[in-house]
């Protein structure tokens, strides 16, 4: 108690910065701050997966509370406690960079206007699962293998051309037109494999994939509409990754690579006609996506994929036909509900 006076400087300070700091909190979508009468805020994370935010802010410099699976109730919860003013001015700014590329407000009321459709459907590599570090870096390490060094940027290329929604066909093309002769399409698809799923007792790349959007939106969605999956993985692949994301029960079917290959409308139709449904919006990160669904006579809604950015694809997206493009880990979803 001696030095009361001095130490009620920073705690006056602390209280000055945590009010500042839910007054701010207020103005996003996405955060809902609970009142408080520590140093700390309490968030709730709408539409969102508190981890995806975590590691975001993580990448800023800005450490936040995470509690995960711990967290029982709170595991879709942020913990944020006061700081120094300039603390409190790195937050917000990591805040804002997180809402500029992550969510966007236009779209969320463009979705919000196309809420009378019967189903979703979801594409899933760069939509439901982030494939930057399995399906994307087989195509590089298996042309590598064939002597074909290609780049990520060779990949983004022929994506954004379309009629490149298989990848074991896309690798065989891409050493191809690098070396002007190469290997066959099954010795391409044998070593592509032996990668993806692992081999010799190696742990395969799809080990690395992640799930992008927030289960718990996922979830209110499927109460709401009748939800499916469009790919161009084949079903086994298909049925791994959403076994691997929690996604279990939550897809009433599942168009994969045996029922026809994007931009071909096909798989589309397929899957709306096994969910009795007429109107639907597809959701997915290609142009053979958006173009598939044009074709297939539902709407489209371009998804940025990770580590792509808006900039780049937004303008290729719809002219490919979506009517609007989401953030990577659509958040914006949430307008649907």
């Amino acid at each position: 108690l001696k030095h009361r006076a001095k130490i009620l400087v920073t705690v006056n300070s602390l209280l000055e910065e945590r009010d500042k700091t839910i007054e701010y909190l207020n103005g996003y979508p996405f955060l809902k701050p609970h009142a408080t009468a520590s140093n700390f805020v309490l968030c709730d994370v709408v539409g969102i997966d508190a981890a995806f935010m975590h590691a975001y802010l993580r990448k800023k410099g800005i450490l936040v509370r995470f509690f995960g699976s711990q967290g029982g109730a709170l595991h879709n919860n942020i913990r944020i406690s006061a700081g120094r003013p300039e603390d409190t001015v790195a937050l917000f700014a990591a805040l804002d960079a997180f809402k500029t590329e992550r969510f966007n407000q236009a779209t969320a009321d463009a979705l919000k206007a196309s809420k009378d459709v019967d189903c979703l459907l979801f594409d899933v590599d760069g939509v439901l699962i982030d494939v930057s570090g399995s399906y994307r870096q087989a195509i590089l390490d298996t042309a590598a293998h064939f002597g074909a060094p290609i780049t990520g940027d060779d990949v983004s290329a022929a994506k954004a051309k379309g009629g490149a929604n298989n990848d074991w066909k896309l690798t065989h093309t891409l050493i191809h037109e690098k070396k002007g002769s190469g290997p066959s399409l099954e010795e391409v698809t044998e070593e592509f494999e032996k990668r993806y799923q692992g081999h010799n007792g190696s742990v395969g790349l799809k080990s690395l994939e992640k799930r992008l959007p927030s289960l718990t939106v996922l979830k209110k969605l499927g109460e709401k509409y009748s939800l499916g999956i469009v790919t161009g993985r084949p079903r086994s692949d298909a049925e791994y990754g959403v076994k691997a994301m929690g996604l279990e029960g939550m897809f009433k079917v599942s168009a994969c690579m045996e029922d026809g290959i994007k931009p071909d409308p096909k798989p589309v139709q397929f899957a709306l006609e096994k969910l009795g449904c007429k109107s639907a919006i597809l959701f997915g990160d290609t142009v053979d996506d958006c173009r598939a669904a044009v074709a297939a006579g539902v709407k489209a809604a371009g998804v940025i994929a990770p580590n792509h950015t808006a900039e780049n694809d937004t303008p290729v997206l719809t002219e490919a036909g979506a009517f609007c493009v989401l953030s990577e880990g659509m958040s914006e979803l949430q307008a649907l509900l």
